[in-house]
């Protein structure tokens, strides 16, 4: 209790200390670069009052100085000096100074033509980095997401993830509007990169209109601005290809409408050559109640983990679609429009029919707890059929400028069915997994702005999950005998029923304490679960077994928190965040029948963020945070414990409740400047202690090993260290790229009785180029060392390291405006065995202008060089393997691309 008295005793202690600061008068002096005052400059005063941008106006005297005073209830306020030949200069106000003076450089105007420093290519301004997309396009990008990959700062992962500047993209726009939310992938992987003039990255980015300049927000998320001729008309294109093997193909459509009245965008594609049009329905569902400190989000959703799930193996620097043996089709529309003055509707619709097949070989050792350690050998055929549809509504409803409703209305249903083959020393296993499931989210939330200072928010959320799994077991001979609750001839099967219901309720009360910005939050959740157990386990023998079948369990978690942070400008270029959650919980596991309770427990625990950001002037921001998390809950011994491929079983035992701290420190640094310097740079170093198992966060971790007791692992030492830098080059025309990451960890546990160490470090470091020549001939190139070490220590100590070396390159030949040819090669160093062990692939991208500018032809060769398998050696926190999967063969695709215009508004 002590500690957490010292952690809201300097929470409140910052918070009053800011009212020591008063409304006042602003003074200053304006001076060129000899000090000789400047007397024809003005200064504007721009801030934000009731939600709208305002200024205000003063000129300055003969002797070159100035005054001018602020505006009650003024937000977010600041001074811009302008003068004939001179630069303009904008300076931040913060609730301390008074005094404010501009030293004017001479305008300059760089007619510099090259790369992210080109006249008009990179605009910032405020918040808003514009980029002029021509300007880094190769003319054959055919999505959005290929577009962004141009970009100088932006970076999509193998999920089609955005980062831009090292921090997580979390919406796309279009013309200013949301309409896919953070279903946004949708729209950057088949959206045709044709259609868009510039991308715009947004900072400090806020969905709620009527909280603008009450408080800040961490978001970043990218505008799509669309060339003229797209709007005010509905357009569209189509590009079909087709070729071999007998029957590849791969098309998109896209139709496009956007006017002040409506924007929509109708989205279709299909393909069988590897393409993933719509990876976030395979990103598996995070685990329940994690909380964040972003205010903007105290309503966390529950997600529903899967009980069961059979996983696919990948290389993680080779594109997923090399392996991806798919037939896959999708459609989406979405819409936003006004039936009335005041109302804002948005209509999504998404649906997916996907088929996939993949044969993966997989030789595991695991590292710890077994003597001796268990050795598992399989060859998995897997046959996956999905079908997706996903429909939602929101309603927004303003009836005057201080007020609004908000209406957020979900629904899904997923159906998965696969086929699994594995196997084993003694023969084959073959298992049939189907899954049909539901979710529905109901959210209502109110807002009033108060007045121009502060403002409240209610939300309410009923979310409610059910994922129904069938497994069903061929020969049952194997487990020897047919547990409670499950029947057949040579078959075992079960079904499991997997229910999440959740209601959620939050009150934000948002104000300004003479221009800091204080937020106070209070809620509460509720949450329940039910399922059924469905497992078996291979013991350290390599003996199948099949206790637990047919357990059935009751979770409650029943939460209320009390959430508070004040933002403080101690000076123009330095703020501090204070943030701090005090949590009450109720946590309740139970089996079916009397007297199977395993916890029941009643606990609180405080989690504190402090955020100190210090901006350079012209030389970038740098931020300095610290976590402080108390008390946090870790179950154990839970017993026992069953694992195989995923599966996870808890039997009937007794829980332990003991609390655990955590804490953390990072400092991150960037940097963006696209005139003088030319270089965006971003760098960070986090240290961090947690224990793994929180009750309100249990990630388990999958071995095919009988545990006797959940093993309490604790995280005594984490270092990431990280850092991107892009810097323009003038004698080579383009940009260099340093890409560095480091992890490390430590982790002390307890399994089976025997305790263990492990340190797990993975490095990865990549050198690139962009080139920046806009003649015929252009290319990028990168190269790429991965690094992967593991040493664990139980009865005795195990060693295991691997390495990978990557060289990518693409050329580009554009030698007119009508023709373009792209030629990748990669190259893979992959260990195997302690060797080396080399793979090449090579692919052709062509496309062709006709005279009629709509219509153009592609070509498209894919891994030329038919490379059939890829094999590698792999290293994990707690299991050493080598691994195996087929690739997808040689691929010659052509085809045809239409755009077309059918009716102007």
């Amino acid at each position: 209790m002590l500690k957490i008295f010292c952690s809201l005793l300097i929470f409140f202690t910052l918070f009053t200390f800011s009212f020591l600061y008063a409304q006042r008068n602003v003074t200053g002096k304006i001076a060129d670069a000899s000090g000789k005052p400047v007397s024809s400059a003005s200064i504007i005063l721009k801030y934000t009052k009731e939600g709208n941008p305002q200024t205000k106006y003063t000129l300055v005297k003969a002797d070159g100085t100035y005054s001018i005073s602020l505006v009650e209830g003024a937000l977010k306020p600041g001074l811009q000096c302008i003068a004939l030949g001179f630069q303009s200069q904008y300076i931040d106000l913060d609730s301390i100074r008074t005094d404010y003076n501009f030293v004017l450089q001479p305008s300059v105007i760089k007619l510099d033509p090259v790369n992210i420093t080109a006249k008009q290519t990179v605009r910032v301004k405020d918040d808003t980095t514009t980029f002029l997309v021509e300007k880094f396009s190769k003319k054959n990008e055919q999505t959005v997401e290929d577009l962004i990959k141009r970009l100088p700062g932006m970076s999509v992962d193998k999920d089609g993830n955005i980062k831009y500047n090292g921090r997580q993209v979390e919406r796309v726009l279009v013309e200013d509007g949301d309409l896919f939310e953070k279903d946004f992938k949708m729209l950057t992987k088949n959206l045709s990169a044709d259609m868009v003039e510039k991308i715009q990255a947004i900072d400090n980015y806020n969905d709620n209109p009527l909280l603008s300049g009450l408080t800040k927000t961490d978001k970043q998320v990218l505008n799509l601005k669309l060339k003229k001729d797209k709007l005010l008309n509905v357009n569209g294109n189509v590009n079909l290809n087709a070729g071999l093997p007998k029957d590849k193909y791969e098309g998109k459509v896209n139709l496009i409408s956007i006017s002040p009245n409506l924007k929509g965008i109708l989205l279709g594609a299909g393909n069988n050559v590897g393409i993933n049009p719509f990876s976030m329905l395979n990103i598996a569902e995070p685990v329940a109640n994690q909380r964040r400190f972003n205010l903007e989000d105290n309503i966390v959703l529950q997600a529903n983990n899967r009980l069961v799930e059979i996983p696919y193996l990948y290389y993680q620097g080779i594109d997923l679609n090399r392996n991806n043996f798919n037939d896959t089709k999708i459609a989406s529309g979405n819409f936003m429009f006004r039936p009335l003055k005041k109302l804002e509707v948005k209509l999504a619709a998404y649906f997916l029919n996907d088929n996939n097949r993949q044969q993966l070989y997989n030789d595991t050792r695991f590292a710890i707890d077994n003597q001796p350690p268990v050795v598992f050998n399989e060859v998995n055929n897997l046959n996956k059929q999905q079908l997706y549809q996903a429909y939602n509504l929101t309603l927004t409803y303003r009836p005057n400028k201080r007020q609004q409703f908000k209406y957020v209305g979900k629904f899904s249903f997923n159906s998965l069915d696969q086929q699994n083959e594995v196997r084993l020393a003694t023969g084959p296993l073959y298992q049939n997994l189907a899954e049909n499931g539901y979710s529905t989210e109901q959210r209502l939330e109110f807002t009033d702005r108060l007045a121009d200072e502060t403002a409240i928010v209610v939300e309410v959320l009923y979310n409610n999950r059910n994922n129904k799994q069938y497994l069903g077991i061929n020969p049952s001979n194997y487990m020897g005998f047919l547990p409670e609750g499950m029947t057949g001839d040579r078959d075992i099967y079960q079904d499991s029923k997997f229910p999440l219901r959740q209601f959620s309720g939050n009150a934000r009360f948002l104000g300004k304490v003479y221009g800091q910005a204080l937020t106070f939050n209070a809620g509460f959740n509720h949450v329940e679960r039910n399922f059924n157990s469905l497992l078996y386990s291979l013991n350290t023998g390599g003996a199948i077994t099949a206790d637990g079948f047919g357990g059935t369990y009751d979770n409650l978690t029943e939460n209320i928190y009390f959430d508070g942070a004040y933002d403080w400008n101690i000076l123009s270029n330095l703020s501090l965040t204070v943030n701090s959650t005090y949590t009450l919980e109720r946590y309740k596991l139970k089996v079916a029948g009397p007297s199977a309770e395993l916890i029941n427990e009643n606990y609180d625990y405080l989690l504190n963020k402090v955020n100190l950001r210090y901006k350079l002037e012209n030389f970038g921001t740098v931020n300095l945070q610290y976590n402080n998390n108390i008390n946090l809950p870790l179950l154990t011994d839970v017993i026992p414990v069953y694992w195989m491929n995923n599966y996870k079983n808890f039997l009937k035992g007794s829980g332990t409740l003991v609390k655990k701290g955590g804490q953390s420190i990072s400092i991150f640094y960037s940097l963006a400047d696209y005139n003088k310097l030319r270089m965006l740079l971003t760098t960070g170093f986090v240290y961090s202690t947690n224990p793994t198992n929180y009750i309100t966060n249990q990630q388990f971790t999958p071995l095919y090993q009988v545990y006797t007791k959940n093993p309490a692992q604790h995280n005594y030492a984490n270092y990431l260290a990280y850092g991107r830098l892009e810097k323009y080059i003038d004698p080579f025309k383009g940009n260099l790229i340093v890409d560095f990451n480091s992890f490390f960890t430590k982790i002390a546990g307890t399994a089976n009785n025997i305790a263990n160490l492990i340190d797990f470090n993975t490095t990865s470091l990549l050198l690139g180029y962009k080139s920046g020549f806009k003649g015929w001939l252009s290319f990028d190139a990168n190269t790429a060392l991965r690094l992967n070490r593991q040493k664990t220590t139980a009865i005795v100590e195990n060693l295991a390291k691997t390495e990978s070396i990557e060289n990518k390159l693409s050329i580009f030949f554009i030698p007119g405006d009508r023709f373009n040819l792209e030629l990748d090669m990669e190259q893979y160093f992959l260990p195997v065995n302690s060797r080396f062990k080399q793979l090449v692939f090579f692919d052709v991208k062509a496309k062709y202008q006709l005279k009629n500018r709509d219509w153009s032809l592609n070509f498209t060769a894919l891994n030329i060089l038919n490379n059939k398998s890829l094999t590698f050696d792999s290293i994990s926190q707690n299991q050493f393997s080598t691994q195996s999967y087929n690739l997808v063969p040689n691929t010659f695709l052509i085809g045809v691309y239409y755009r077309f215009h059918l009716a102007k508004h």
